[in-house]
């Protein structure tokens, strides 16, 4: 594993939300901040529940772990945990397992009760927990301070240029969010937004049921109604990039999926179309199938409008999603980090670890059409002439003319 780590990368929390991020627990017998406020002190959870708990720790920017340390507290020592996982996620409600432990009830050993425990993990997340599944004894549980690490590369390098500290930046395509922008709605205005459709089959399937997290209601029009549109529209402008759709619970229900389509978002005076599916869509039931498109505006309202389906008697759709932007995609090029030499967290969050980006190869670029600008000089003989990108070619070897 790793040697080298930065140092905890959560503040020393005074609140659950000072001075930065977010410090949550499933139940606070006293205040969860206290897990992360370097002090001697400790989080314990409020009521009897069964030695099952999670802490955690939201980052206001995506980041990577790939360590972190557990703190008992000495008079609760029995209340320590004992087996848990450790995971990340970017919405709270999707969670990837990235560490699990079991069994560990020699906390009274540890060198300033403190245990430290490595995993490898490469991938960014928002928010990271401590999911506890049982502890030494007793049905509470406490944790004394939880500490969370990011893995310094040996060799992290930045080019110093114009009195600035630069790193090349790689092209990068977007990243949509893994999960949907759309609350869990359990009526067409709650908990937030609005959700509208051109028609419904009646009240039982209104438009917010295709956005109500399951599949097995959805929204239908009436029956001979084969064409329509359904709607969400957010509290502030976002910028969708992508949606899936699945059909219905009951089989054969496939005749009722979409087969020619649009997105379309409003922009406060028409519904302008951001993806046109002129290709048939084919769907298999009870399976979620995703479309990304490129979309560079925001909007407060999106719909999805149905043109044609499958052959039902009319439009159903079980459940929808849209996705919105997680990273936007970024663009070859120097970045300017720090005109100040870098601290330590710098280098280790911005550093350059692939040098071989640097390197300087040898190419044959291909043949150059040239114009001839004979006639705008004088005296004998033909002139070529045609342009080469020095940008993007520092040095040139040699020149062929054929």
């Amino acid at each position: 594993m790793f040697k080298n780590y930065t140092e905890n990368l959560i503040p020393t929390m005074t609140s659950p939300t000072s001075p930065s991020g977010k410090c949550s627990a499933s139940s606070q017998g006293n205040s969860p901040h206290l897990a992360f406020d370097r002090a001697d002190t400790r989080w314990i959870t409020a009521v009897d529940v069964g030695g099952k708990a999670t802490l955690s720790y939201e980052f206001p920017s995506t980041t990577v772990v790939n360590k972190y340390s557990v703190k008992y507290y000495a008079s609760y020592v029995y209340h320590c945990i004992k087996s848990w996982t450790f995971e990340g996620s970017m919405d709270g409600n999707n969670w990837t397992i990235l560490d699990t432990r079991k069994n560990i009830s020699d906390w009274i050993l540890a060198q300033d009760n403190i245990k430290e425990f490595t995993f490898t993990n490469a991938d960014e997340y928002l928010m990271y927990r401590l999911n506890i599944t049982e502890t030494i004894s007793g049905n509470f549980v406490t944790v004394g301070e939880l500490a969370m690490f990011k893995h310094v590369p040996d060799n992290r390098t930045m080019i110093y240029h114009d009195g600035n500290y630069k790193i090349l930046i790689q092209e990068k395509p977007l990243v949509p969010t893994v999960g949907t922008i759309v609350p869990i709605m359990t009526s067409n205005t709650a908990p937030s937004g609005e959700a509208k459709a051109s028609s419904v089959f009646n009240t039982s399937y209104q438009a917010f049921r295709a956005f109500d997290g399951n599949n097995n209601v959805g929204w239908i029009t009436p029956e001979q109604t084969k064409t329509g549109w359904i709607s969400y529209e957010f509290t502030e402008p976002k910028r969708v990039v992508g949606i899936s759709m699945i059909s219905r619970q009951p089989t054969n229900s496939m005749g009722e999926m979409p087969r020619l389509w649009q997105v379309q978002g409003y922009d406060g005076t028409k519904w302008v179309t951001i993806y046109d599916r002129t290709i048939p869509t084919v769907f298999v039931q009870s399976v979620k199938q995703k479309f990304y498109f490129d979309n560079a505006n925001s909007y407060k309202a999106y719909r999805l409008n149905v043109a044609e389906i499958s052959g039902g008697l009319y439009v159903a759709i079980g459940e929808i999603e849209f996705f919105g932007v997680e990273k936007e995609a970024t663009e070859s090029g120097w970045n300017t980090v720090s005109n100040t030499l870098p601290v330590q967290l710098q280098f280790a969050d911005e550093g350059m670890d692939n040098l071989e980006i640097l390197n300087r190869k040898t190419v044959k670029i291909k043949p150059l059409p040239m114009t001839d600008i004979s006639d705008t000089i004088e005296g004998y003989g033909k002139i070529f002439s045609a342009s080469i990108n020095l940008k993007k070619y520092f040095d040139i070897k040699s020149i062929e003319v054929k």
